[in-house]
Parts: C-alpha cells; sequence; structure tokens
C-alpha cells in the first residue's frame, strides 16, 4: 500500500478558486437552516435538500443554480432518495412517522404514514420499491414505487444505522451499530432471511455491483467487512486505521473509496482483490464522497476543514483542495454538466463546484486556440480565490497582484487570497487577472459573471 502526501503548486492554488462555480445561500425558515441530505432528480436535472432541523426542502434548477420553489416536506430530513422509474423524490422524517413523496414534474407532495425517526433510506430498481430505515420502531418500511403505500414492516435490529440495495439479487442490507450485526432482506418476500454477526459496531454500506460486493465499515474496529451478494458470505476482512466512514464505488476504475474520519485520509480498496490499494490525505473529517465518473475523480467533503478535496482517481493523487461553506457534509453529483453539489451543515448554504477545465476562460502568453467553447466562472456574492491548505500560499505573488477589472479594462476591485465578497459590484461581465511570474506561471486572465 502506497501513502500518498500531495503538495499543492501555485498553478493548482489558482486553479482551486475556479473550482467553485457558486454559493447557494438559504433562508432559514422558509428554506434550510441546516443542509444535510442531497438527491439528483435525473429526469428533471434537480437537486433537492434535507434540512436536518426543519421540514423546508430547497430546489436547485440543475441548469441555471436558480433556487426553485422550496417544497414543504416531513420535518427534520436527513435522508433522500430517488424514483427514476417514477420520478420522485423521497422525504422521510428523522422525529415523526411521515414520509413525504414528491412528484419531480408537478412538485406535489403526498403524506404517508410509515415507521417513527426514519434516518436512511434507498430504492431498490428490481421490484420499483423505497426501503426506509425506522430508527425508532426498529423496523424497515417497504414503499411501493408506483402506488405509494407502505406495503411491509419488516423488524430488523434494535439501532439500524445504513441501509443499501443490491438490485442484481433483489435484496437490501441494514447494517445495526448496537446489536452489530448486518441483516439481509430478500426483496421478493421482504423477509430477513441472513443477520450476519460481525460482534463490532456496524455502520456505512456500499454496493459494488461489477462485482456483486457489498462493503459494511466497523469504524470502532478499523475494519471494512467484504460481502458477497450472491451467497451473502464474508469474502475479505479489510483494515482501515482511523474509523472507516462514508463509501462510494467508483465504476472508472472499479475501486472503493472510503473515508477515513479520525485519520484525516481516504482509503481505496481494490474491488476485484480486496485489498487497500493507497491513501490518500484529505481535510480534517472527510465525511462524504461523490464520485464523478466524466471526470473520473472523486470528491471528498471535509467536515471539519470546511473543503472538498479533488482526487485524480488514475493517478491516486490530489488535484486540489477547494474552500467551500462550514461544515460540508454531504455531496451530489450531477453528471448532466459535471457539477458537484456540497451541503454546508453549519453555513445555511450549498457551494456547487466544477471541475475547473469546465469552467473559466483563460488567455496567457502561450495560450492556444481550442474547439471547446470556454463558460465563464459565475459568482453569487462571493469569488473565492483558493490557495489550498498549506502555509505560505497567501505570500505568493500571483495571489497578491490578483484584480477585477470591469468590461472596459477598469480595475473595480484587488483580490485578496480566499473569499472576497463582490455584492456591492452591480451584475455582470468581469475579468479577473493574475500578473503570474516568469518563472512559475504565465499571466492568467479569466471571465467572471456577477450574478444575483
Amino acid at each position: 500500500m502506497m501513502r500518498i502526501y500531495t503538495l499543492l503548486g501555485l498553478a493548482a492554488a489558482l486553479a482551486a478558486g475556479q473550482y467553485l462555480e457558486t454559493t447557494i445561500e438559504f433562508l432559514p425558515g422558509t428554506e434550510p437552516g441546516t443542509p444535510v441530505a442531497m438527491v439528483w432528480n435525473s429526469t428533471d436535472n434537480r437537486i433537492y435538500v434535507g434540512d436536518q432541523y426543519d421540514r423546508n426542502l430547497a430546489v436547485i434548477d440543475g441548469a441555471t443554480n436558480d433556487k426553485l420553489a422550496p417544497v414543504v416536506a416531513a420535518n427534520r430530513v436527513v435522508a433522500l432518495t430517488y424514483n427514476p422509474v417514477q420520478n420522485k423524490v423521497y422525504a422521510p422524517s428523522e422525529n415523526s412517522d411521515t414520509l413525504a413523496i414528491i412528484d419531480g414534474a408537478t412538485g406535489a407532495v403526498t403524506f404517508i404514514t410509515a415507521g417513527g425517526s426514519m434516518t436512511d433510506i434507498c430504492y431498490n430498481q428490481a421490484n420499483n420499491r423505497v426501503y426506509a430505515m425506522a430508527y425508532g420502531g426498529s423496523t424497515v418500511e417497504v414503499i411501493d414505487g408506483a402506488a405509494d403505500t407502505v406495503i411491509a414492516h419488516i423488524p430488523v435490529g434494535y439501532t439500524p444505522q445504513h441501509i443499501v440495495a443490491n438490485p442484481t439479487n433483489n435484496k437490501v442490507y441494514v447494517s445495526d451499530w448496537n446489536d452489530q450485526n448486518l441483516m439481509v432482506i430478500d426483496c421478493s418476500t421482504d423477509s430477513v432471511t441472513v443477520t450476519m454477526d460481525f460482534e463490532e459496531n456496524c455502520e456505512w454500506l456500499c454496493y459494488n455491483p461489477q462485482e456483486n460486493k457489498v462493503y459494511c465499515a466497523l469504524r470502532m474496529n478499523n475494519q471494512v467487512k467484504v460481502i458477497g451478494g450472491a451467497n451473502d458470505s464474508v469474502l475479505a476482512t479489510v483494515s482501515i486505521s482511523g474509523r472507516p466512514g462514508y463509501m462510494a464505488w467508483n465504476p472508472r476504475d472499479n475501486r472503493v473509496y472510503c473515508a477515513a474520519v479520525s485519520g484525516d485520509y481516504v482509503a481505496v480498496i481494490d474491488g476485484t482483490g480486496d485489498s487497500v490499494v493507497a491513501a490518500i490525505d484529505v481535510g480534517d473529517q472527510p465525511a462524504a464522497i461523490a464520485i464523478d465518473t466524466a471526470a473520473n475523480k472523486a470528491w471528498v467533503a471535509n467536515f471539519a476543514g470546511n473543503s472538498v478535496t479533488v482526487i485524480d482517481c488514475p493517478t491516486l493523487a490530489v488535484d486540489t483542495t477547494i474552500a467551500v461553506g462550514r461544515g460540508p457534509v454531504a455531496l451530489a453529483y450531477n453528471p448532466a454538466n459535471g457539477r458537484i453539489y456540497t451541503a454546508n451543515k453549519n453555513d445555511t448554504s450549498v457551494s456547487v463546484l466544477r471541475e475547473s477545465l469546465s469552467v473559466g476562460v483563460e488567455e496567457g502568453s502561450n495560450s492556444q486556440a481550442t474547439n471547446r467553447k470556454p463558460e465563464p466562472t459565475i459568482v453569487r456574492h462571493v469569488l473565492m480565490l483558493g490557495l489550498g491548505t498549506r502555509s505560505g500560499l497567501s505570500h505568493n505573488p500571483v495571489m497578491s497582484g490578483a484584480v477585477l477589472l470591469d468590461v472596459s479594462g477598469v480595475k473595480v476591485m484587488d483580490l485578496a487570497p480566499g473569499p472576497n465578497d463582490v455584492r456591492a459590484l452591480s451584475p455582470g461581465v468581469y475579468f479577473l487577472f493574475a500578473p503570474g511570474t516568469s518563472n512559475q506561471r504565465p499571466r492568467t486572465t479569466t471571465k467572471v459573471v456577477v450574478a444575483r
């Protein structure tokens, strides 16, 4: 196993600022005040954002980043799932027995009664059913995707934690913290058929459809169990120090990326060999991972670091670390345009990120023509000039000389490393000019659109 440490160069530092396309701010009381859950609606290209303490779901237009009318759903939504067959979003309540079902086309909301305190939910495409984990009732509630009715209550463990579907074998897996086991639900009968006792607290789950494997993180034991989806037997035990947590499978390289929460790194598990092939340092307390399959990158939300780390999966190296809002806790990937959405739990906002090659118009002394139509960087309220987290970068001459120009070339603002408040500027087109240095980087000019 190799441990990878990445030092950000000046070029990567400047590019980091252009990963942040915009920040969408919410108004507590009518919109999420504590955003903690997100899901992408692939039919209508919309992102839904759940609130840990309120009942308002934010809806973001995936094409424009505009906020649409919020949806009044169940109270305290900490998990969301999407049914692409019916074009519905499911929003369970963490502190009641109410499940809100949102019609993606019309926005109409249907409320049904299910188990109490639902904290996780998944969609099983094999039978067009939704499985909601009811922590309060120690059950899994089964919802018919077409009829919007609860058709079964499946008893599970005392403290169920997370749930994941295996559509290949028409199964659902439920991890339990106190009972220290993993339960397997046969979705053809909607009953528990296998209980796997691990004698350790079971938490996060991930499914690999290529290998037909389920991964179960035993956080306190610093292990990940690899289970065969066909016969529900343990195939391997992978040691990961630093409390393994959230996991995401990348179909491009058939690897599972696992956040080591207290180790501040991401362990990369080979999907075929079931071994750790790399440990990549990220920010403080990695809490969520999203895979950008088009760019073949893993985006890691660092909760205590208030940042997102971008990992280049072919090289297993860090591209950059991007400053976002406080407490990023959940991510959503929009493959329609390559955007990543970050729910900032402690900041009442969502950060919208894009891979740097997709945003910004750069012109330098050595610029060349390209057939790709360039896109401007769109900002609202804050223009982030990113530097990563390494000491000393705030003093580099490229950053200290950056300015914002209007369309006539007149300087309207000196830019500082980090966030720059642009709310006083009129909406319109501007240009970010960085003088560069002869030895390290040519000068660059990046088109910026300030929007409201």
